[in-house]
């Protein structure tokens, strides 16, 4: 799954280089590839299907619902930051294909990603993201292209 974040990979790549910045890349993700692997164990141990519940009573008996609002919190604010990231950029980007009008408001385009991202949050099994997140992966890697073929161009 990829995160908001990815969006302050450029500026933070520009601020502490190329190979400070590849370097810290590689640790961040192998610190959460090592995260992610440690919640695997802990699933394995505490018998599956798990959930973070089950996993956070087993660590800490009687935390489980403390640790389930904290995520609830966490996602909230993501998808908080998702609706922001939709409603700063989509318009400054239909202004910039010469689009006038209600095409170019935040609040059209905060309500499409809504509507889009609203039923996804209620499917019941993470595998049936497999199709949006192919299409979120082959969207940012067009992004990627653009950006480097824009960076081709002569100034």
């Amino acid at each position: 799954l990829l995160g908001a974040g990815m969006l302050g990979l450029p500026h933070a790549f520009a601020e502490c280089g190329w190979v400070t910045g590849t370097l810290l890349l590689f640790v961040f993700g192998c610190t959460g590839a090592f995260g992610l692997h440690l919640l695997a164990e802990a699933s394995d141990r505490t018998g599956r299907p798990a959930s973070f519940y089950t996993v956070a009573e087993a660590a800490l008996p009687g935390c489980g619902l403390l640790f389930d609002a904290a995520i609830t919190i966490k996602c909230f604010g993501v998808a908080t930051s998702y609706l922001i990231v939709v409603g700063d950029s989509v318009p400054k980007a239909m202004q910039g294909f010469g689009v006038d009008g209600i095409w170019a408001e935040r609040f059209l385009w905060v309500l499409f990603a809504i509507a889009i991202a609203g039923p996804l949050a209620f499917l019941r099994r993470i595998t049936a993201l497999q199709v949006s997140s192919a299409v979120a992966l082959a969207c940012v890697l067009l992004i990627t292209l653009m950006v480097f073929l824009f960076w081709l161009q002569p100034t």
